[in-house]
């Protein structure tokens, strides 16, 4: 059986060197494990923790009993989705916040619930720097053209738990809403070639 301590540091990805992570699906992290609805804030996707900058580009991430990405160190989060955590859908290590630089750009979280300040917010306010194009179902999203009260009904073609199909409706409002991130990369989640309008979240959907 695992201790509360132990539970603490799981993760379904850990960056610790500095490296680009890219078509990553994530899902029901933690959902299973010894602890069940207590252990909800034990678990994170995908946390940095390298010392240079690392990057996630063009993924899913859903169903995460906790966090869905967690911001360490220096990172570049693009055309990402986060969808349905227990926690925030994007936070930063509290006590490093204020010594790193986060970016954010074309980021779509819906859904996600409270965070460690016992709020339910799908990004943490004010750590991402550098944020232009998040999109989120509340009002936390902020920075440079940010989407609020998005709803994943009317964004995602399929939300049923277990059925959830997170590719975006032809009539989503996030649809040619985003940044063109070109000098990043070209393509979304599924290798499909984004622009000339780009998408914000993981997919870029057919024209």
């Amino acid at each position: 059986m695992s201790t509360a301590s132990e539970r603490e540091v799981r993760y379904a990805i850990r960056d610790e060197a500095e490296s680009t992570y890219r078509y990553l699906l994530i899902h029901d992290v933690g959902n299973s494990d010894v602890g069940g609805a207590a252990n909800t804030a034990a678990y994170t996707s995908w946390t940095s923790e390298a010392p240079g900058v690392s990057a996630l580009y063009n993924s899913i991430i859903y169903n995460v009993a906790g966090q869905g990405v967690q911001l360490v160190r220096d990172i570049v989060v693009a055309n990402v989705t986060v969808y349905r955590s227990t926690g925030y859908g994007v936070m930063s290590y509290e006590a490093n916040e204020n010594n790193y630089s986060y970016t954010g750009r074309n980021v779509l979280a819906l859904g996600n619930n409270t965070g460690r300040d016992g709020s339910a917010r799908d990004i943490e306010p004010d750590v991402i720097a550098n944020a232009t194009h998040l999109a989120t179902s509340d009002a936390s999203a902020y920075g440079f053209a940010p989407l609020t009260g998005v709803a994943a009904a009317t964004t995602f073609i399929a939300t049923a738990a277990g059925a959830e199909d997170l590719h975006l409706l032809p009539t989503a409002s996030v649809r040619a809403s985003g940044a063109d991130l070109s000098a990043l990369f070209l393509d979304d989640v599924d290798g499909d070639c984004r622009g000339p309008s780009w998408d914000i979240g993981a997919d870029q959907a057919a024209p």
